[in-house]
């Protein structure tokens, strides 16, 4: 199955970790504060199928409550040649008020669509998560810092979300000029 997943949330003074594993038909999340060993909670399934899915949405749902992945991946690539590689689907300029998230940003929606997060999904979650306000006040740092995610921005991120779902391996990123690209990259 897919490598160890960590995902994080801070806000305030709430500070978690969850982190799903399946082995064999058992699904297994091991959640907590972050910095303490957590607990673990285990569900049977009746089928390898079934526990993949139920894998998969659960993550799907953590993602929606606001939790990011742990990534030591970087997404960030030379400004010269984003939008030069064949590999690219499809790519927006964003203002570089988000610069100081993209990075997360790039992670959350790589992980979004590698767990097969629908475009609608995404966009439900977006419009609750941002509320369609200008300044976000959402509680989480990682999103707080660009508020202008919730505007025009934020519209461009789902709209390439969406063109990008079906064959979209990873997002990536670049500084290009005065704003930020982000882009969509298949396999």
């Amino acid at each position: 199955m897919e490598p160890q997943l960590r995902l994080e949330f801070k806000s305030g003074t709430s500070s978690k970790f969850w982190e799903p594993r399946v082995e064999g038909r058992v699904l297994i999340v091991r959640f907590g504060r972050i910095g303490q060993s957590g607990q673990e909670r285990s569900t049977l399934c009746s089928s390898q199928a079934e526990v993949e899915e139920e894998y998969r949405r659960r993550i799907r749902e953590q993602l929606a409550d606001g939790y990011k992945p742990v990534t030591s991946k970087i997404y960030r690539v030379e400004n010269s040649t984003i939008i030069q590689d064949p590999k690219i689907l499809d790519y927006v300029q964003i203002s570089t008020d988000c610069s100081t998230v993209v990075e997360e940003l790039c992670a959350w929606l790589t992980v979004s669509r590698y767990y097969k997060m629908t475009a609608e999904q995404l966009q439900s979650i977006w419009k609750r998560l941002c509320g369609g306000h200008v300044n976000l006040n959402l509680g989480l740092a990682w999103l707080d810092k660009a508020p202008m995610l919730a505007g025009t921005s934020g519209k461009k991120v789902l709209t390439l979300y969406s063109r990008a779902y079906c064959d979209c391996h990873k997002f990536l990123w670049s500084n290009r000029g005065n704003d930020v690209c982000l882009a969509a990259r298949k396999k």
